[in-house]
């Protein structure tokens, strides 16, 4: 008998499921875009390296980041030919543009 009521019980526990939460803020993710980056640049945000920056032109290819101070730098064969902190916000897409005489 008490085998019987502990198999139930095991029973209607497995069934019960725990609930699933989820979070979402309805923010939209702020964008940066390098329009008039080179090939041969390469994109660095917060210190960690993100590829070519013309992949990131805006047109159509955006870098989705968090709200808040970002440190964007550009390199070219390891040297940093652009450094600049930008403040980005909900929703917003920042066009970072440099002169294109950097070299």
């Amino acid at each position: 008998m008490k085998i019987l009521v502990a198999l139930t019980l095991l029973a209607s526990l497995s069934a019960c499921a725990l609930p699933e939460t989820s979070v979402r803020s309805g923010a939209v993710r702020p964008k940066l875009a390098f329009p008039n980056a080179e090939p041969d640049v390469t994109l660095v945000v917060d210190g960690i390296t993100i590829g070519p920056a013309d992949h990131y032109n805006g047109n159509p290819g955006v870098l989705l980041v968090e709200e808040g101070v970002h440190l964007v730098e550009l390199k070219r064969n390891g040297q940093t030919i652009h450094s600049e902190k930008t403040l980005v916000g909900n929703g917003e897409t920042r066009a970072i543009v440099t002169s294109s005489g950097a070299k």
